[in-house]
């Protein structure tokens, strides 16, 4: 039914992070274009058991706190010292923890503070991105996220959308800007159209990559 087929490569990459007993949302870099959900799907059907997302423990946490209370690079030293995790993850316990950014309020697990600094954080370095997006790269809800921007929409405002009407998504940037207008929906003739070029590249009828193969080769 549609959808694109697992390689062997995205399933070894499932196979590796079970083995190396990596947390899964922290390294969604591994299978480009596919979602976590969908990867962890995958994961159950193939039977490949995946490490719990955000388990820290004791030894992890006390690497963390020293590493952001030395002077080198929190980079460098977390891909040293805590070969398991990569930056975001690292940064985003940090936050949790109350010993990255600024403090507001709520520190450690609790509240949704740690959110908001993790979120602000993250658009700050990454620039424009969807809620999905967002709550992947700090380690929480989609749910969480959009309750923190909702509550603090003088801090954040509608970059742009993602996807195509009526399945779209806002991509959320930092700063009381004007939000971007949603774009209109399809009408009844564009959704059969697009039905129809669907069911063609389906069957085979139709190369999708033919008119960008023939741009490029122009």
């Amino acid at each position: 039914m549609g959808g694109r087929l697992w390689t062997a490569e995205e399933e070894f990459a499932l196979r590796r992070i079970s083995r190396n007993r990596l947390p899964l949302a922290a390294n969604m870099n591994l299978l480009p274009g596919r979602t976590y959900d969908a990867a962890k799907a995958h994961a159950a059907k193939l039977h490949i058991r995946l490490a719990s997302v955000d388990d820290w423990s004791a030894n992890e946490i006390d690497t963390l706190k020293s590493i952001y209370r030395s002077k080198r690079s929190i980079k460098c030293q977390v891909a040293e010292l805590l070969p398991k995790r990569n930056y975001n993850s690292a940064r985003a316990e940090a936050i949790r923890l109350g010993i990255a950014g600024k403090k507001a309020g709520t520190a450690g697990r609790t509240g949704y503070s740690w959110v908001l600094r993790a979120v602000e954080t993250t658009l700050s370095d990454d620039g424009s991105l969807t809620s999905k997006a967002i709550a992947l790269r700090i380690g929480t809800t989609v749910g969480a996220v959009n309750f923190v921007i909702r509550n603090n929409r003088k801090r954040f405002h509608i970059d742009g959308w993602s996807g195509i009407a009526p399945h779209i998504a806002a991509r959320w940037a930092l700063g009381d800007a004007k939000d971007a207008p949603k774009p209109a929906k399809r009408t009844h003739s564009e959704n059969d159209r697009v039905r129809r070029l669907r069911e063609s590249v389906r069957a085979g009828r139709i190369n999708p990559f033919a008119t960008l193969i023939q741009q490029v080769a122009a």
